[in-house]
């Protein structure tokens, strides 16, 4: 059986995630009582961690948005965008208009959409094949910038 996939409740779980970003993991106490703040190590890769799970669920809400604009995208596998650095994040596998085989990195808050040539590769190809811009005016005040904002920016550019 399919799974069904409500793109809101998606988002709103992602958004939830996304306003957690910077909160330190909780100190650990050990068998003596005392208590541990976490080192920056552990700190990060928790961080890194939230970051892939806020946009696993952004990327569902936007290839849900996609797909009742009848483009066929998929959730694919975290990638790094080397625009961005070095972490990873969930990106889309769809077609272009001319049918180019893409990757779409979705970082959660970003302003800066990338779409890049598909490859096997965990570190995305430079140069994009198409950088877009959205307005400033799409990130929220909580620095959210929601999925249907990003599936009808990438609408243009992708095959249906």
């Amino acid at each position: 059986m399919a799974r069904t996939l409500d793109p809101a409740r998606a988002e709103q779980d992602a958004r939830t995630r996304f306003a957690d970003l910077g909160t330190a993991p909780p100190a650990v106490r050990d068998d003596n009582g005392v208590e541990h703040s976490p080192d920056a190590r552990y700190t990060e890769i928790c961080r890194r961690a939230k970051l892939i799970a806020t946009s696993d669920g952004l990327a569902d809400a936007v290839t849900a948005h996609l797909s009742t604009a009848g483009i066929e995208a998929e959730v694919h596998q975290v990638r790094a965008d080397p625009a961005e650095g070095d972490e990873q994040v969930m990106t889309l596998r769809t077609t272009t208009a001319d049918g180019t085989p893409v990757l779409v990195p979705l970082r959660p808050g970003a302003t800066t959409l990338r779409i890049y040539p598909f490859t096997d590769s965990l570190v995305l190809p430079e140069p994009p094949l198409h950088v877009i811009e959205l307005p400033t005016t799409a990130r929220s005040a909580d620095g959210w910038v929601d999925a249907t904002t990003i599936a009808q920016t990438l609408k243009a550019h992708l095959h249906p």
